[in-house]
Order: structure tokens, then C-alpha cells, then sequence
């Protein structure tokens, strides 16, 4: 049984502040992070965990489009921000094979409007397997992250979810 909680900060990066969409009057993010976690091993390969998380954010920098006809935009801080999810997980480690799967369910929302925020999906997976031969691995990792939401005109528009495969060797 896991339980955790934590402070973070981010300060406007030079892209951020004079790049595409600069905004030298962007204030820093602060966050604070709750965590609670369960692991459990099954066997002497395995273990299955289960995470409850919430992440507050205030002044989280977003880009916002201000101009549908040339799409330029410019970051923009969002004052109040919060991020609960759940995340489970499956790992194996055999001799030969190594394995995981998790699965991330999350609701980020902009705490002042109540609207989703921006380009950040509900559900995340990311599946793994790696094969061991003698002093060499060869892997194949996917991630799928679900549709998520966009500024678009005249209205939000939804871009659809997606796979992405890595392949590794060494």
C-alpha cells in the first residue's frame, strides 16, 4: 500500500514565452499531487497494481488559437486545473519474456468553467512484451491514447484517438 503527495512547479520555457504562441506575461504552473496505490505480486513473476491520483494545477499553459482562419493562437495560463484518474497495472518478468499492460482512466478539467481541458485524453493504454535471447532483448511497446478535445471553428472539435507502436532492439 502506497500513498504519496507532492509539489511541483514549472516555469515558462523560452518556446513557451517568445516561441509559437509565445506569451511573455504567462505566469509559472504549481501543482500539487495526491497519490493511492495498491500493489500485489501473484506468483513470483507477476503483480497487478491499482492507482487512484488527483493532480491540481494551477496556472496550467495551454495553447489557444485566437484566429481560425491562420490558426496563430498564444499560451495561455488556466487558473484552476485538476486531473483524477485511476490507473491499473499488470507487469510479468520471466526469464525469457517480460510483459506489462496498463490502463489509465483520467478526467482533466479546467476547475473554473467545468469544460474537459484541451488535447488531453480520458483513456491511455500502454501494453509492452520483451524477448530475451541470450545477451540480446527485442521489444514492441504500444501506447493508444482516446479522442480528445480541440478548438476548431465554429466549435470544439474532437481529434480522434490513436495508436503508437515502438519497436526496440539491443
Amino acid at each position: 500500500l502506497t500513498l504519496a503527495a507532492g509539489t511541483a512547479f514549472r516555469a515558462p520555457d523560452a518556446t513557451d514565452l517568445y516561441g509559437f504562441g509565445g506569451n511573455a506575461d504567462l505566469d509559472p504552473e504549481q501543482s500539487l499531487s495526491y497519490e493511492l496505490g495498491y500493489r500485489q505480486g501473484v506468483g513470483e513473476r507477476q503483480s497487478v497494481s491499482l492507482t487512484l491520483f488527483r493532480n491540481e494545477i494551477d496556472d496550467l499553459i495551454q495553447f489557444v488559437i485566437t484566429d481560425f482562419g491562420t490558426f496563430d493562437g498564444e499560451n495561455r495560463n488556466v487558473e484552476r486545473a485538476r486531473i483524477d484518474g485511476l490507473e491499473a497495472a499488470w507487469r510479468y518478468d520471466g526469464e525469457l519474456w517480460a510483459a506489462r499492460a496498463s490502463l489509465t482512466l483520467q478526467d482533466p478539467r479546467d476547475r473554473l468553467t467545468d469544460s474537459r481541458l484541451l488535447r488531453r485524453a480520458r483513456e491511455n493504454v500502454s501494453l509492452g512484451a520483451l524477448r530475451r535471447i541470450g545477451t540480446h532483448e527485442f521489444a514492441v511497446d504500444l501506447l493508444y491514447a482516446g479522442e480528445r478535445k480541440d478548438f476548431g471553428f465554429p466549435s470544439t472539435v474532437t481529434l480522434p484517438a490513436y495508436w503508437l507502436a515502438n519497436v526496440s532492439a539491443k
